[in-house]
């Protein structure tokens, strides 16, 4: 049976569909969630959460990553609107495997500053102060400060 007070109808109650629903809402108009599962029960609570722009994004993936960043500032702004969705900015590191792989991640880390991310050379040395357990044979790695996570479940149980 339709909802008669529903203003707006939204098909899909994932990740998109909670979060536009929330807007709408903020909006005072009343949304209608459409979908044949729980809210959330789909790719949104099987996620990692990671938002990981300069980890995540490839050369040849400007849009993305442009999209990646913007979705990583909207995360904080939620964060602080919404509470405790478990938002942290704990960093991420990329590793060079070996010393053959070090050219690739000093590439890389052209390339994310080139776009405008923060992201930092680490030496063997450096590596090691930061992460005494990493296995002594990695040569070098990057880190990104700006990156972090949030608990999908925890967005979830916010935005239903």
């Amino acid at each position: 049976m339709p909802d008669k007070g529903a203003e707006v109808g939204i098909i899909g109650a994932g990740a998109a569909g909670l979060s536009i629903a929330w807007q709408v809402a903020l909006r005072g108009k009343a949304p209608l969630l459409l979908d044949a599962r729980t809210p959330g029960a789909g790719a949104m609570t099987a996620s990692g959460g990671m938002l990981s722009p300069a980890y995540e994004a490839e050369y040849e993936e400007l849009p993305l990553l442009r999209a990646m960043v913007e979705s990583r500032q909207m995360y904080r702004s939620w964060a602080a609107q919404l509470g405790d969705i478990g938002y942290v900015e704990s960093g991420t590191y990329e590793l060079a495997l070996t010393p053959e792989d070090i050219p690739y991640v000093q590439r890389r880390i052209e390339f994310e500053r080139a776009q405008g991310l923060q992201v930092e050379w680490l030496e063997a040395k450096d590596l090691r102060q930061r992460l005494p357990h990493l296995s002594p044979r990695i040569p070098a790695g990057s880190f990104a400060p700006d990156e972090g996570h949030i608990i999908p479940e925890l967005l979830r149980d916010r935005l239903v």
